[in-house]
C-alpha cells in the first residue's frame, strides 16, 4: 500500500512527524493503532484522512465514531464537508461515485466514497452503532465517550477481512480510555537529535523547557532548538508487542506557543493542572483527593476480624453481574465482604439472609430483573432494587435517593460522593484482615472522579472506572440500605 498517498489524499498541512507516522506503519502488526495524544496536533484530520481514503481507493468501509450525535453536524461540516468542497480530487471522486454506482450519499451519517462508505456515528447513539457493519474503526475522543457503548464498536467489525482499528484522544487518567490502550501498545515516541551536540532526545516539559528564558532546549547541552524544523524518528519502547501506539505532544508543533505552555504549566488549581497534562502534553493526570488511596483505606481499618456473624440487623449491598459482589455493615463497620453466584440455594444471596440477621438489603436491579424480583418476594419488605437513574429522578425528593415500593432511585454520582466522603472521613470501620479479601482495594480504587464541560461551559462531575468495580458499587448499595432502613436520620440531599 502507498502509505505516502494516505497522508496527502486530503492535502492537510501535517506537522513533519505526524507525515512520518505512515511510512513508519508499514506492516504494523494487527491493524490496531492507538495515538495518545495533546490537543490540537492534527490528529483528527489525519484520522478523517484514513478513514475517507480507504473506502475511495478499495472496497472497504470505514465508521467513525466522535463522542456524541450531538456535535456531529458541526463536525461534520467543518471536518469533512469542507475539506471536501475544497478539493478538486475530492470533487471528481464524488462525480465518479455517483455514476458508477448509480445514486450518491452525501448526509450527515454517511459518506460515499468511490468504492464504499465513510459512516458518521455519536458514541451516545447505541442503535444507530449497532446498525452499521465496516472494515475499519476510527474512534476520536474515547475518553469523552459514553463507555457503556464503546465496547459494541469492534463487535461492527467481526464480519471483514481486515479489522482495522484506530484509536485516538487526548487521554485524562491513568490506565482510563485512551491511556489504558496505550499501555497495552508498543508505546512510540518521536525522538529527534539536537543539531549542536547531536545528543538524541523524546522532549519532556521538565527537561526541555527552560521557563525563565521562555524556549525550548536541549536537555544535554542547554541550547535553543526548534524541534519542527528537526529531523526525527519514531522508536517503540517495546517493540516485540504487536500493537502499535504512539505519543503525540504539542511540544514538536510548529504553533505551540510557549508563553501560554508555561502559564499552563504553572497553573494552581487542579483543573489547570489537569488541562495542561491533558490537553498540553498528552499525558494522563490524576487530581489529589478524586480517587481513594491506599492510605484512606489503611485510615479506616480497626482491630477485629470479618466475617462477623454476631452482629445484630446488618444492611446489604449487593452488585450484579456474572456473580454477585456483597459489602455487610452495620451503620459505621463492614462485617462481610464477598461474592455469590447465585440469587437461590447453595452459595446464594438466599443463604446471605439466612445467615446473617439482615435488616434491609439494596441490590442492583440490572441486569438480572427477574431474579431480584422473585427474591424480594422471599424476602418482602427487606429488599430494595436500586437504579442509578440521574438527578432527573431526584427532583420530588427530599434525599439523593426516592424510594417507591420495592424500588429505589439515585443518582450513581451523588451516591458515589457520599460513599467516597464515608472513607475519606473515616465515619467507616474496615477490619485488620482486610488484606484477605484481595480485590476490595483494586474495586474500592478503581474508580475517579471527575468535571466534565459541555460545549455550553455547563460543567458536571461524574465517575469513571478504570478497572473492576463490584465491590465498590456493592458498599453504594450498602450505604443506601443503612440510610432507607436505619432508625437514624438520614442525610438530606439539597439539589
Amino acid at each position: 500500500m502507498n502509505w505516502r498517498s494516505r497522508g496527502e489524499f486530503l492535502d492537510f498541512k501535517y506537522h513533519k512527524y505526524l507525515k512520518q507516522i505512515y511510512q513508519d506503519q508499514e506492516g504494523t502488526g494487527n491493524g490496531i493503532i492507538v495515538y495518545q495524544k495533546s490537543a490540537q496536533t492534527g490528529l483528527t484530520e489525519r484520522m478523517i484522512t484514513e478513514a475517507l481514503w480507504l473506502p475511495d481507493q478499495y472496497p472497504y468501509n470505514s465508521i467513525y465514531f466522535f463522542p456524541t450525535t450531538g456535535t456531529l453536524g458541526d463536525l461534520v461540516s467543518e471536518r469533512i464537508d469542507r475539506p471536501i468542497n475544497e478539493s478538486q480530487y475530492l470533487m471528481e471522486v464524488s462525480g465518479r461515485a455517483k455514476v458508477m454506482m448509480g445514486k450518491h450519499a452525501d448526509k450527515l451519517g454517511l459518506k460515499r466514497m468511490t468504492n464504499g462508505f465513510v459512516y458518521f456515528r455519536g458514541s451516545n447513539a447505541l442503535p444507530a452503532i449497532t446498525s452499521v457493519a465496516g472494515d475499519a474503526i476510527f474512534v476520536d475522543e474515547v475518553d469523552r465517550m459514553d463507555m457503556d457503548n464503546v465496547p459494541y464498536f469492534s463487535k461492527r467489525l467481526e464480519h471483514s477481512d481486515l479489522r482495522w482499528q484506530r484509536w485516538g484522544s487526548t487521554p485524562t487518567f491513568p490506565d482510563f480510555g485512551i491511556n489504558k490502550k496505550f499501555r497495552e501498545t508498543d508505546q512510540t515516541y518521536y525522538h529527534i537529535k539536537c543539531p549542536y551536540c547531536n545528543y538524541e532526545q523524546v522532549l519532556d516539559y521538565w527537561r526541555n523547557v527552560d521557563e525563565e528564558r521562555g524556549i525550548i532546549v536541549c536537555a544535554k547541552c542547554r541550547k535553543k532548538i526548534i524541534p519542527y524544523t528537526i529531523e526525527g524518528r519514531w522508536v517503540a519502547k517495546y517493540p516485540d508487542r504487536d500493537i502499535r501506539g504512539y505519543h503525540i505532544s504539542q511540544l514538536y508543533s510548529p504553533k505551540l506557543s510557549i508563553k501560554d505552555l508555561i502559564k499552563s504549566a504553572n497553573g494552581i488549581s487542579d483543573s489547570e493542572l489537569q488541562q495542561f497534562y491533558n490537553q498540553n502534553l498528552g499525558v494522563p493526570y490524576e487530581p489529589k483527593g478524586m480517587k481513594i488511596t491506599d492510605a484512606d483505606i489503611n485510615a479506616c481499618k480497626k482491630d477485629y476480624v470479618i466475617p462477623d456473624y454476631s452482629q445484630e440487623g446488618v444492611f446489604i449491598g449487593v452488585d450484579v453481574g456474572k456473580i454477585c459482589h456483597y459489602i455487610i455493615r452495620t451503620k459505621d463497620r463492614i462485617v462481610a465482604i464477598g461474592d455469590v453466584s447465585n440469587f437461590f440455594g447453595v452459595d446464594s444471596l438466599e443463604e446471605l439472609m439466612s445467615n446473617f440477621k439482615v435488616r434491609g438489603m439494596v441490590i442492583d436491579a440490572l441486569p438480572e430483573t427477574r431474579q431480584v424480583q422473585e427474591l424480594i418476594k422471599k424476602f418482602p419488605n427487606k429488599i430494595k432494587m436500586c437504579y442509578y437513574t440521574g438527578l432527573a429522578e431526584m427532583k420530588e425528593a427530599k434525599r439523593y435517593w426516592k424510594v417507591d415500593g420495592p424500588k429505589v432511585n439515585t443518582d450513581r454520582t451523588v451516591s458515589l460522593d457520599f460513599t467516597f466522603a464515608e472513607i475519606y472521613k473515616k465515619q467507616i470501620e474496615l477490619p485488620k484482615n482486610l488484606d484477605s479479601y484481595s480485590d476490595f482495594r483494586s474495586h474500592i480504587k478503581s474508580t475517579t472522579r471527575r468535571i466534565t464541560e459541555d460545549n455550553k461551559g455547563n460543567k458536571r462531575a461524574e465517575y469513571v472506572e478504570t478497572g473492576e468495580d463490584h465491590l465498590l458499587h456493592a458498599m453504594n448499595y450498602g450505604k443506601l440500605a443503612v440510610n432507607i432502613y436505619n432508625t437514624a436520620t438520614p442525610e438530606i440531599f439539597i439539589l
